[in-house]
């Protein structure tokens, strides 16, 4: 979309924000804006309440009566919510029209209500994230997601300010609970801070991630700016807005002086500008530039000196990395361009619309001179080499670097950019023109297409960041795991930026690959990567999960060996003291954490040692609390074995029926049909174990105990002493053994037949002196049943 300003009488007028007429597709929409001769704001002549156009004038949305306009639809926003965020380059956008959330134009589900003014971007523009709010039994929740990730955050209360640290390892938000607000960091999934106050706001992270700072209102109202825990409480009593520079060395808070009705502008706790009306700020380096407005018009102010006239609106941009500082300034009808505050030759009449275009890594601006529309293209040195080979840094002399059309200006067509292209630049536009078809392609989620498209450019450019990373985002949509791994793999690999393994052990871990997440992690250290908190405390985790005794115990070595860090490992201890039946060793280590802490490793390792006193009740309250936090095979089986010490067979069989690999494991299913059976479930018990006998009919074990099931049962209406001896003999010829014959004894004496079942003990004691054969024999002998023994029946 290309959009030009015009006045009433089409003399050229540059003018950003104030739209006259939009050239989208060729297609024109005639739109006034109102000013101060009284023109009103129309389109296609209807009158339009408000237009929001994106960064790089790729998006428009045009609010008429109770309608959103947006690429030519409608959507109806009657009272409701409407909230909209772009990317810092502007080629990414997510919007909210009452419960329902957009990227760009496709429909996302989310599974609560949105919750407006928190839908943001990452400071690289890669992730985007938005918060839903749920009525839970325990009250109102926010959940934090991120588009294609899910859920990140489950957080108590009204979600009311968020941010998101680089690379995701660090997250602050707060809440409104009880007319408090809550704050809390985390990193790598670990609390760092918490507490309550009045009020907080402008929670904001470093592009950096290295200082994070927040605004505090305290007991008496009054505002105060905290910057890594440090304090800092400006003589105003209202803070309007805080910011870091772009090399996070600086940073900015704009206060408003109550009482005196004036703004007051501080950088690094230094009072800079008192009395002005700053609009717009932002910080480069040790400098400050920022738009001010006062009764006349707005005008650019760098470092305290003036620049532009009243009326004209001066701009500025930053590029993507924020190394380049591109502005106008200077005085009527000459307004030169800056460059990181160098002083480009040219001047212009009127200079507006200044972009940073990330497709083709080059500034654009408008500029109005000698009564000519020029579009201009400028690119200057790059403090880093491009992440793609498609372009290589290079200086262009001040002097030939801004290269202008001598085309007239043309209502339907703006003067193009005239120059001859090097084969380097060809090659680059062609590949652009490419990449705007494939980010078309992205957003019709026609993934195949784009995956064949994205891989014809790899093939000339294979370590480019944006083509992989779009490639992943593609093989997600065809739920490709690992097509999106292997993308993950290779991107990381090309920039070493650990976000990339942080995604693909978020992918393992939702798919609950706990292995895969211990290996991959092991092969990074032993190839001397450098790896986050985060990720080894996932590994080790995972080794416990999988229940990895040998894997933890390598990787353990394999950490300390790096002098890697992590902050779990005193849960890693309390499970080997577990897992070697050092319960004095566990219980001690187990002081150690807060009691209340709700980590499932922690709850799980408590309920187990505490089983081990005897505190069986305890133990499930803990072993409970963390089945709810967290889903394991492991604990719901330890949880079963805690029922069956209780005589609660019910629960431990409906515990047993709840674990994920049960139908692959028949020493599970043998255990199932057990405490059914001691739960007096005996057709349920039988049912099991004659389906295992249908899958291991050379399994003598089956046999036997279903055979001794039918010889010894309480309960006469299911003994069939009959149909005892039958299996029982079928287990003997199988495998001859003490159990099968002590099981054929029990079948013949539950039929009469006690001489048969005296003779195959008195074998059995030939061989052995077992105190539990020589009862049975005498059990025989006396013509009693084993359910006839005493404590039996």
């Amino acid at each position: 979309m290309n959009i030009y300003t015009f006045s009433k009488d089409e003399t050229p007028l540059i003018y950003r924000g104030s739209l006259s007429t939009v050239n989208k597709d060729n297609s024109f929409y005639n739109i006034c804006t109102l000013n101060k001769n009284g023109y009103k704001r129309m389109i296609n002549g209807q009158v339009f309440s408000d237009i929001v156009v994106s960064p790089k004038y790729n998006d428009l949305f045009i609010l008429v009566d109770n309608n959103l306009i947006y690429d030519d639809k409608k959507i109806d926003i009657y009272e409701k919510k409407f909230d909209y965020s772009f990317s810092t380059s502007g080629q990414k956008m997510l919007f909210s029209v009452g419960d329902t959330l957009f990227y760009k134009k496709r429909r996302i589900e989310t599974v609560g209500e949105i919750y407006g003014n928190n839908l943001f971007f990452s400071s690289d523009g890669k992730s985007m994230f938005y918060s839903i709010i749920k009525d839970e039994k325990d009250g109102m929740r926010s959940y934090l997601c991120e588009y294609e990730m899910g859920i990140l955050q489950n957080i108590p209360g009204r979600l009311d300010d968020i941010d998101v640290s680089p690379y995701r390892q660090e997250i602050a938000y707060s809440s409104k609970t009880s007319g408090t607000s809550f704050l809390e960091i985390k990193k790598d999934d670990e609390i760092i801070f918490n507490g309550n106050f009045l009020d907080v706001k402008n929670i904001l992270f470093s592009p950096d991630g290295e200082r994070f700072s927040c605004v505090i209102k305290d007991p008496i109202g009054q505002d105060e700016f905290y910057i890594n825990s440090n304090l800092f409480k400006p003589d105003e009593r209202l803070v309007l807005k805080t910011g870091f520079s772009n090399d996070s060395k600086h940073f900015y808070i704009l206060t408003f002086d109550v009482q005196n009705n004036k703004k007051v502008l501080y950088i690094d706790n230094r009072r800079i500008i008192d009395g002005i009306d700053i609009t717009d700020i932002e910080l480069f380096g040790e400098n400050y530039i920022c738009r001010v407005k006062d009764a006349k018009g707005e005008y650019l102010l760098l470092n305290g000196e003036r620049s532009s006239l009243y009326d004209r609106l001066p701009w500025f941009c930053f590029s993507d990395d924020r190394k380049t500082l591109l502005y106008a300034a200077g005085k009527k009808n000459s307004l030169n361009i800056f460059v990181n505050g160098k002083k480009q030759e040219k001047k212009y009449d009127q200079v507006s619309n200044i972009l940073f275009s990330s497709v083709d890594n080059v500034f654009h601006f408008s500029a109005l001179s000698n009564k000519q529309i020029l579009n201009i293209s400028l690119k200057v040195l790059w403090y880093k080499e491009s992440y793609s080979d498609m372009l290589i840094s290079k200086k262009i002399d001040d002097n030939t670097s801004l290269i202008i059309s001598k085309k007239r200006f043309d209502q339907d067509k703006l003067a193009s950019l005239i120059y001859k292209q090097s084969e380097e630049e060809r090659k680059s536009k062609l590949f652009s023109s490419k990449y705007e078809r494939i980010l078309q392609l992205v957003d019709e989620q026609n993934s195949e297409e784009s995956i064949a498209l994205i891989d014809e450019l790899l093939s000339m450019y294979p370590k480019d960041e944006k083509l992989l990373d779009l490639k992943a985002r593609m093989f997600l949509v065809q739920g490709n795991t690992q097509g999106v791994i292997e993308c993950y793999l290779t991107l990381m690999q090309i920039s070493g930026n650990e976000i990339y393994l942080d995604r693909i052990v978020d992918i393992y871990w939702k798919d609950k690959q706990y292995k895969k997440i211990a290996l991959l992690i092991q092969t990074l250290i032993n190839d001397k990567n450098k790896i986050s908190k985060r990720n080894i405390n996932r590994a080790l985790y995972a080794c416990m999960y999988i229940n990895d005794m040998p894997r933890l115990e390598m990787l353990l070595k394999e950490i300390r060996a790096a002098r890697l860090k992590t902050d779990v490992m005193n849960f890693v201890n309390i499970y080997i003291a577990v897992k070697n039946s050092d319960i004095k060793k566990a219980k001690r280590l187990l002081e150690n954490e807060d009691s209340r802490s709700n980590n499932p490793v922690f709850l799980s390792l408590k309920g187990i040692v505490l089983a081990y006193d005897d505190r069986l009740l305890e133990s499930v309250h803990f072993l409970s609390k963390s089945l709810l936090i967290r889903h394991d095979d492991d604990v719901l089986l330890y949880r079963a074995e805690v029922f069956i010490r209780m005589g609660e067979f019910l629960k431990a069989a409906n515990d047993i029926e709840n674990i994920s690999y049960l139908n692959k494991s028949r020493v599970l299913k043998e255990r199932l049909a057990h405490v059914y059976y001691d739960a007096t479930y005996y057709e349920k018990a039988e049912s099991i174990i004659k389906n295992l006998i249908d899958r291991y009919p050379k399994d003598a074990s089956y046999y036997n105990v279903l055979a001794w099931m039918k010889a010894t049962c309480s309960d006469p209406a299911y003994r069939d002493g009959k149909e005892a001896v039958r299996l029982a003999k079928i287990a003997y010829k199988l495998r001859p053994d003490f159990k099968t014959k002590d099981t054929l004894a029990a079948a013949f004496a539950e039929s009469g037949l006690f001489d048969e079942a005296i003779l195959l003990l008195n074998e059995i004691l030939r061989d052995t002196e077992q105190k539990y054969y020589k009862k049975m024999l005498k059990l025989y002998k006396n013509r009693m049943h084993f359910y006839d023994a005493p404590g039996k029946g």
